[in-house]
């Protein structure tokens, strides 16, 4: 027992002197227009899929179909969202292209889980480019941004653009600062 608890010492000392190498020497290209090895990213991808399913599972979703709810959303997302998430028929802009790893196109998510991207939405990814809006926009407003999110997969280009139209001019930042945690 003794002689496994001491291979077990060896094993994490290494393995964090190893880390440790690699952080202080630079062999790593931390580049964004250069992709980690698929192993790295498949990690990365893995802890934050499990760390937001982890915090997600403690949500309770509120009703989502209120159309103000909606249109609030589509304010709110057609502001901060949409250059680099896209929308329907709005494709990510130039900031999307030069994020590594790149934002997911919302749209193209078929089967969106409301309460992790509340999570993501609110309190963002680190590293990712993935801002907390939670710091300047309140959960009703957040809620409004996943309210419009997941209804893409169903929602037209010409659905998207004229909700967008009618809230023209509204959601970027007047709804208040964070008032529920």
């Amino acid at each position: 027992m003794k002689a496994k608890m001491i291979a077990a010492a060896i094993g994490a000392l290494l393995v964090f002197v190893i880390a440790f190498l690699i952080a202080v020497t630079g062999v790593i290209n931390v580049a964004a227009d250069d992709p980690p090895p698929q192993w790295v990213e498949g990690v990365l991808h893995n802890a934050m899929e499990r760390s937001v399913a982890n915090r997600a599972s403690k949500i309770s979703v509120p009703e989502l179909n209120d159309p103000a709810l909606v249109a609030s959303g589509a304010a709110h997302y057609n502001a901060m969202c949409v250059s680099c998430h896209g929308a329907p028929g709005v494709e990510p802009g130039e900031i999307a292209k030069g994020l590594n790893p790149r934002p997911p196109t919302l749209a193209e998510v078929s089967d969106p889980d409301p309460a992790a991207w509340f999570w993501v939405t609110k309190h963002g990814v680190m590293m990712t480019g993935m801002p907390a809006w939670g710091v300047t926009h309140d959960d009703e407003s957040i809620w409004g941004m996943v309210a419009l999110m997941t209804r893409f997969r169903n929602m037209s280009p010409d659905q998207y653009s004229a909700l967008v139209a009618k809230t023209a001019g509204h959601g970027h930042g007047e709804h208040g600062h964070n008032h529920a945690h």
